[in-house]
């Protein structure tokens, strides 16, 4: 993994220890959900139109020492 230089603090995903300012961290991909499914339109009872969202992906911090294992 790449490391990046942090320009705010941060809390390690995995560990949960603090990334001070001016420490190198990674990012790691976090799926929420089922995001490889596809998105859906669908009607509710009284005809209104909406999408349902299966999941999300978000990219969390993770400390030096996490990204190195």
């Amino acid at each position: 993994m790449k490391l990046i230089k942090s320009r705010q603090n941060y809390k390690c995903y995995n560990c949960k220890t603090k990334i001070k300012k001016g420490e190198k961290y990674a990012r790691k991909s976090v799926s929420i959900g089922q995001p490889w499914k596809p998105e859906q339109l669908k009607k509710d009872d009284t005809g209104m139109v909406y999408i349902e969202f299966y999941g999300v992906r978000t990219a969390e911090p993770i400390c030096e020492p996490c990204a190195i294992k």
